[in-house]
């Protein structure tokens, strides 16, 4: 009997979950432009990603103000404003979102350096999302 494309997804997409949970990778994100797949893989008993990975006093979060898309530059091609290992200051632009249609900026309030961007450019956020964690 032959299998149809779902299934086969399906089988491609627990390899990929088995071979990185083998990696101990807890995070594998795969896609070019606005098509990807992110695989976010947690055990039993262990915290989220970004409360475990960045709890203490050196990290500071960023979180989403508001509901829309996150996006990492003004236009598509144009250069990121920051990238993981970017030093930051406040009033730097890090992002916008956009909702309903308004391009709103995402300021730095802190000085540090970004050492993680969680959502992906073109990735819709929610309300209190974590956006970026900073080594202050």
């Amino acid at each position: 009997m032959k299998k149809d494309r779902f299934s086969e997804i399906e089988e491609e997409i627990a390899l990929l979950a088995e071979t990185a949970d083998k990696m101990g990778l807890v995070e594998l994100s795969i896609g070019k432009g606005k098509k990807f797949i992110k695989l976010l893989l947690e055990e039993k008993g262990i915290e989220p990603l970004e409360k475990a990975r960045w709890a203490g006093d050196n990290y500071q979060k960023i979180f989403s103000p508001l509901e829309g898309m996150f996006y990492r530059s003004a236009r598509p091609g144009d250069p990121y404003y920051v990238e993981i290992g970017s030093n930051i200051t406040p009033d730097l632009t890090l992002a916008l979102i956009e909702a309903m249609k308004v391009f709103n900026e995402i300021k730095s309030e802190i000085t540090g350096r970004i050492v993680d961007i969680l959502p992906m450019n073109g990735e819709r956020v929610q309300k209190g999302d974590l956006l970026f964690v900073v080594e202050v």
